[in-house]
């Protein structure tokens, strides 16, 4: 079982409180003196009302009913590690928040919390290019060491963990709730290969329920984690928003990637590159420069490691080393319209072929 100090399990006790915010753990810091004299015996809880004010009879009651043996034992036999502010480990870039947490638990590889790292956000329910976009950057910058931060969320949340896995690089899921609630169920899957080959962190109790609220605020922990914050495809009201202004607090940059002007799920992204509040990214390599990288390493084309449906086999197949049109390709291949534009946007944006004037294809070098 690990040691915790009795500071320590003072602010674990603490965040078993459902209406805890990062704002009482400061209040009770200041009042409470070290913060470890709450497990006193002789403690006087009233010293506390004006802090938890109408929830003060909640808190009086669960600090009553809280035992730290049972605590710490459900910790051990979950294999869930706890970091508080005051442990060695925390993250040193989390002390850049206004509002920094200060529990957070996790399982998984915390030696990722020291790695060199990236945030990636953006729409729940993304377009076919908001998909290929948010794969092709999450499987480069994890080819070239980057760890990829996201909160674990359908759309491109879900996309950027699993690109990253997808090429056995570093992940990082943040999730807005306590481990019992994995928020959608759907993920429950890859929460579970992420707590193998990655890491996982909340800074609430296992049993608490995630809120409409809890998922702005958890984004300050996803910009917190970050080098940088990318945002690959976000509509006007998109809570990738939150984890932008995040990133602006603790003074690292956003990039987005630009859209087509009539689909509203780039309106955000095009409008922060347009109003200065994000740097433009067409490409991996805009980002890895922050970390010194000139030219990203990723898979070519015809590594063992890439995958291409049957429709791209086909083209692939059909262009051999001459560029082809769109109707030759059509015509014999036998595809639709929408599915042949599909694979060839995939393959384009893959970096497998490449766009010519008059809507002519070619196979890359």
């Amino acid at each position: 079982m690990i040691n915790y100090t009795k500071d320590e399990i003072a602010l674990m006790f603490l965040s078993t409180l459902e209406f805890i915010t990062a704002k009482h753990y400061e209040k009770i810091s200041d009042l409470v003196n070290p913060v470890g004299k709450l497990l006193n015996k002789d403690f006087d809880v009233n010293i506390l009302s004006q802090v938890f004010k109408t929830n003060f009879e909640n808190f009086a009651t669960e600090y009553k009913n809280f035992n730290q043996t049972t605590f710490l034992e459900i910790l051990e036999k979950r294999t869930i590690k706890c970091i508080t502010i005051l442990s060695d480990n925390y993250p040193k870039k989390l002390l850049n928040l206004q509002d920094k947490p200060y529990v957070l638990y996790a399982v998984g590889n915390l030696e990722l919390l020291n790695t060199k790292s990236v945030a990636i956000v953006g729409a729940r329910n993304p377009s076919t290019y908001g998909k290929l976009v948010t794969e092709k950057f999450a499987k480069t910058l994890a080819q070239n060491d980057i760890t990829i931060v996201s909160g674990l969320a359908s759309g491109v949340d879900k996309i950027s963990h699993e690109g990253a896995l997808s090429v056995h690089g570093n992940t990082i899921a943040v999730l807005a709730g306590g481990f019992d609630h994995i928020f959608p169920a759907m993920n429950l899957n890859l929460a579970r290969e992420i707590a193998k080959k990655g890491l996982i962190l909340s800074e609430h109790f296992v049993t608490h329920k995630p809120t409409k609220y809890s998922f702005p605020i958890r984004n300050r922990i996803i910009a917190g984690l970050s080098d940088a914050v990318l945002i690959t495809e976000a509509g006007k009201k998109s809570g990738s928003l939150y984890t932008s202004e995040f990133a602006t607090e603790v003074g690292i940059n956003t990039y987005c990637i630009p859209g087509n002007i009539t689909n509203e799920l780039s309106y955000s992204t095009n409008n922060l590159i347009k109003n200065g509040g994000a740097a433009c990214a067409t490409s991996p390599d805009d980002i890895l420069c922050v970390f010194g990288v000139t030219k990203s390493k990723e898979n070519k084309k015809f590594s063992k490691q890439e995958q291409f449906t049957i429709q791209e086999t086909a083209i692939i197949n059909l262009l051999g080393s001459e560029e082809k049109d769109f109707l030759f390709l059509q015509e014999k291949t036998g595809f639709s319209t929408q599915e042949l534009n599909f694979s060839l946007t995939s393959l384009e944006i893959r970096g497998i072929i490449k766009k010519l004037a008059g809507n002519m294809f070619i196979l890359c070098d």
